[in-house]
């Protein structure tokens, strides 16, 4: 079953979404507010899209999607990030140009549930933190996109050095990285992009 809308609708998301034979989503290019569904009661979904709306609420804890493949929440006012867990296929996961790190911890959160993951857009947010781990098992990933988020050092640091640590996992080139507008980076930093670049990553930075 598909859902598709289109045309400035405003309000929540709604509750007709419940329907657990629904695979396809497309709700972009609206005026919803509040915060995107976890789609618990859409099990068979393997394509969700809320961008271009107006949702100012939280991401919610997305787990157990054994057919999730694409989740589009770009170009929102969302605030806030919960966690993504048991997400076997998902692939596409695009969150740019939102608010996100304006409440709560600003933290890139643990990935390691999405191994499939192969392009995280997440730019134009508030992020300032990273979670340890995040992308040390993102071996699938090809693009990564966290452009004009106020990194602290610290953050940065722990990032390159777990995606280092992906290389070694899974030793492979041809994988972007776009850190422009993240602030600066540490010596160590600087060392871990150097490898990569030398193993054929494209890293990006100010």
């Amino acid at each position: 079953i598909t859902y598709i809308s289109s045309g400035r609708t405003t309000g929540a998301i709604p509750s007709f979404l419940g329907n657990p034979n629904l695979s396809f989503i497309d709700m972009r290019n609206n005026a919803f507010t509040g915060s995107p569904p976890n789609l618990a009661a859409n099990p068979s979904v393997y394509y969700a899209n809320f961008s271009f709306n107006q949702l100012d609420g939280i991401i919610p804890t997305y787990q157990n999607l054994s057919s999730l493949d694409e989740l589009y929440l770009q170009s929102n006012k969302l605030v806030s990030i919960n966690e993504f867990i048991n997400l076997p296929k998902l692939r596409y996961l695009y969150i740019q140009d939102n608010l996100i790190g304006q409440v709560g911890a600003a933290k890139i959160p643990d990935l390691s549930g999405c191994p499939s993951l192969r392009f995280f857009i997440a730019y134009n947010n508030k992020f300032k933190n990273y979670e340890p781990g995040a992308f040390t098992n993102l071996t699938q990933i090809r693009l990564l996109d966290l452009s004009d988020n106020p990194f602290t050092e610290q953050a940065m640091e722990n990032m390159l050095e777990d995606l280092y640590a992906n290389w070694q996992t899974a030793n492979r080139g041809s994988v972007t990285v776009n850190l422009r507008g993240c602030g600066n980076q540490s010596e160590k930093a600087l060392e871990f992009i150097l490898i990569l670049r030398n193993k054929g990553w494209s890293i990006t930075i100010d």
